[in-house]
């Protein structure tokens, strides 16, 4: 009897272990069966997009785009770790298609950017496989972001720019702990922007620019800590004072915040203690007053951006404290004062924007230190003197912008130095003298003015022969003489020729039928 019942509870073990309803479930597909289960599931002209068939393997971890964890070399027991789909121009409404996709429970990688999908962003994202990374990024998804795609406890990377999605941002983004990356850029997403996702603690990479996001920014609390070390904003409606309570991100390298509404004067206190910072980009708000102290100690900085404000006041010597400095544009201001001369110090600098302001005094000769400079637009200015020689020293500059100023005196010879030169506009200045001879080293240059000065002399000879890729010239309402230089017309891709107003004398120049490439010649009020 003792033995019996003992025969009777093995039996009954084994029937509870082998007919249980969990034992007789089906067991999930093979990730090849999923997958094609996917390909079947898009439209006809995506399939023929996606070349997955036994036909290049039977191992589904050599499709393109498939990625699988290292198990067995059954095909069997083969985990799809990955799926990179990304720029096959796959179209369709993903919510199906999706289903198959995440039946691969331990797919932690899914780029599907760059395709034509449409409808809304599929909610099971969210409790889909162990998804850390998922881009959807320049698709067509329409609608809001659903909310229980930030309920996953994997999710570190989620990038949905370029599409088409509006609504809110979702506050369910505060339960996100591990998002490292949060891209919603170029949408039509609105409203305000939840404080609490600045709180994330892990997230390094916040990109809400080009959107339709509203309000202030949030004034964020000490009692936390923020990791963000890029900020995009740029491109929104935001609005009123810029926070201090952003310098507890104390290892924010970019803070890009263009074309909003900011307005009132940026503080000491905006920008204090981000001692990473080497990025600030505010131009085109409403900001007013004096540039701040504060940015000339921010030692790591690159790139200062500040156009198109009502700043006013003058610039700091204090500037060259920030000898990393690469670019400066505080163009489209009401900045008074001179260039300041430590500015020369800046020898990584390789655009300097001043253009639109009412600066004056001379053009600092030290600028001509900064060996890196490209691009000098000090246009619109009340600035005077001579042009310094030593700016001639800047033999990589392509773009010089001096035009609506008042310079006087001669353009110096050594401008041949500026052998890069693609751009020249000295134009509505005070200049005399002659063209220099100098000017035929330019082999680059395609646009020089030199209008409405007081310049004389005849023109260089070789002027045009020398300047094989010269679009444009022009240098109406100065005091030239004698015959214009057939060669002018020759050797290269001349479309504009102005020399209006002046003292030219002789007979048109029979070249000017010849040019294939004119198509407009001013050569009214002349002696010809």
């Amino acid at each position: 009897m003792y033995l019996f019942f003992h025969y009777y509870v093995l039996f009954t073990l084994i029937h509870v272990l082998v007919f249980s309803p969990s034992s007789l479930a089906l067991p999930p597909p093979s990730a090849t069966t999923s997958l094609l289960q996917f390909l079947d599931s898009l439209p006809k002209q995506s399939q023929n997009q996606l070349p997955w068939n036994h036909s290049i393997s039977s191992s589904p971890c050599q499709w393109p785009g498939v990625s699988c964890y290292n198990i067995s070399n059954n095909t069997s027991f083969q985990v799809i770790k990955a799926l990179n789909l990304s720029g096959y121009g796959l179209t369709g409404v993903l919510n199906n298609a999706l289903s198959y996709i995440c039946q691969n429970t331990r797919l932690s990688f899914l780029d599907l950017s760059g395709n034509n999908f449409t409808g809304n962003v599929p909610k099971q994202l969210g409790n889909c496989g162990q998804l850390s990374t998922v881009y959807l990024s320049n698709n067509g998804f329409q609608g809001q972001i659903p909310p229980e795609l930030f309920k996953s406890k994997w999710l570190s990377n989620l990038d949905l720019g370029f599409n088409s999605l509006s609504g809110y941002v979702p506050p369910e983004v505060s339960l996100c702990h591990n998002l490292e990356y949060l891209g919603l850029y170029n949408n039509y997403l609105s409203g305000e922007v939840p404080s609490e996702i600045f709180y994330l603690p892990k997230l390094k990479f916040l990109y809400l620019n080009t959107s339709s996001f509203t309000g202030s920014l949030p004034q964020l609390s000490s009692d936390y800590s923020c990791s963000i070390t890029h900020l995009w904003i740029h491109e929104n409606q935001f609005c009123g004072s810029l926070p201090h309570s952003f310098s507890i991100c104390h290892n924010l390298t970019e803070f890009i915040a263009s074309n909003n509404d900011f307005s009132g004067v940026i503080s000491e206190e905006n920008f204090k203690g981000l001692l990473q910072l080497d990025v600030i980009y505010l131009d085109g708000n409403n900001l007013q007053g004096p540039i701040p102290d504060t940015f000339w100690g921010l030692e790591s900085l690159r790139q200062l951006v500040l156009s198109d404000n009502k700043l006013n006041g003058t610039i700091s010597e204090k500037i060259s404290q920030c000898n990393l400095l690469e670019v400066i544009a505080l163009s489209g201001n009401n900045l008074v004062g001179q260039i300041p001369e430590s500015i020369g110090n800046l020898t990584s600098l390789y655009r300097l924007f001043l253009f639109d302001n009412m600066l004056d005094g001379s053009l600092p000769p030290d600028l001509g230190n900064c060996s890196s400079l490209v691009e000098i637009r000090i246009q619109n200015n009340f600035i005077g003197g001579t042009i310094p020689p030593e700016i001639c020293n800047l033999e990589n500059l392509e773009v010089l912008f001096m035009f609506n100023n008042r310079f006087e005196g001669y353009i110096p010879h050594e401008i041949g130095r500026m052998s890069n030169l693609v751009e020249l506009a000295l134009y509505n200045n005070s200049l005399s003298g002659r063209v220099p001879l100098e000017f035929t080293h330019f082999r680059r240059l395609e646009f020089l003015s030199l209008a409405h000065n007081n310049l004389s002399g005849e023109l260089p000879s070789e002027l045009g022969r020398n300047l094989p890729h010269l679009i444009k010239l022009d240098l109406t309402g100065n005091n030239f003489y004698g015959s214009i230089p057939s060669s002018i017309f020759t050797g290269n891709n001349l479309s504009v020729l102005a020399l209006g107003d002046n003292c030219f004398n002789g007979s048109f120049p029979i070249e000017i039928g010849k040019s294939s490439s004119l198509r407009r010649v001013i050569l009214s009020n002349n002696i010809l």
